[in-house]
């Protein structure tokens, strides 16, 4: 949390927080898979969760295809 201006960036971050989370549901509910990444992370560490996620929709795709 900021030290300057708190009582703005509480409102804001949890405003925030509650958008991403109602488009996950969204998302989600359409079939789509969310990945969320920080401009923060290492760029390899990002790409290893996308990795995981596609290697996860490939196993289910091929367990439900028999």
């Amino acid at each position: 949390m900021p030290r300057h201006n708190t009582g703005y960036w509480s409102v804001k971050l949890r405003r925030n927080v509650a958008r991403d989370r109602d488009t996950e549901i969204k998302l989600k509910s359409l079939g789509w898979t969310v990945i969320r990444a920080w401009e923060h992370e290492p760029p390899l560490e990002i790409a290893d969760r996308v990795d995981a996620a596609l290697v996860l929709a490939r196993d289910q795709a091929c367990f439900a295809a028999g």
